[in-house]
């Protein structure tokens, strides 16, 4: 984890925010193989904006499906990997997650961005305006 040491002030429901952090490292943990590398990092960008970053080393996110991530009840993860455990490796969910991680952060007057490379990782952006 690397959190900037001035990120500033945020107006924000904490509650939601966590939750939105939440449920992306869980997705990170769902998607990425055991020995895979999981990173948080904030960040205060000249231009004002808090940059929250989750990144991973797992299966990734094939490009055709990228622009859809977001959209309610969309799903095309491959499950057929190995399962076990409470967040079972490569679960798929009911493609709600994401579709609220949106809402949230877009009530606080923010945006989410995913990045992925099938096989090399996905890198979730949370951005949010500094409180002035």
């Amino acid at each position: 984890m690397k959190l900037d040491a001035n990120l500033g002030s945020l107006t924000i429901e904490a509650q939601k925010i966590r939750d939105c952090v939440e449920h992306l490292l869980l997705n990170a943990i769902k998607f990425t193989p055991d020995q895979g590398m999981i990173s948080l990092s904030a960040r205060q960008k000249p231009d004002g904006i808090v940059e929250i970053k989750i990144s991973d080393s797992g299966v990734g996110i094939e490009p055709s499906s990228l622009p859809h991530i977001f959209e309610p009840f969309f799903t095309s993860f491959d499950v057929s990997r190995h399962s076990s455990g409470q967040f079972e490796f490569g679960r798929r969910g009911l493609g709600l997650g994401l579709t609220l991680v949106k809402a949230f952060v877009e009530m606080h007057g923010g945006q989410v961005q995913a990045t992925s490379e099938p096989g090399k990782g996905t890198t979730f952006t949370i951005s949010l305006p500094a409180t002035t």
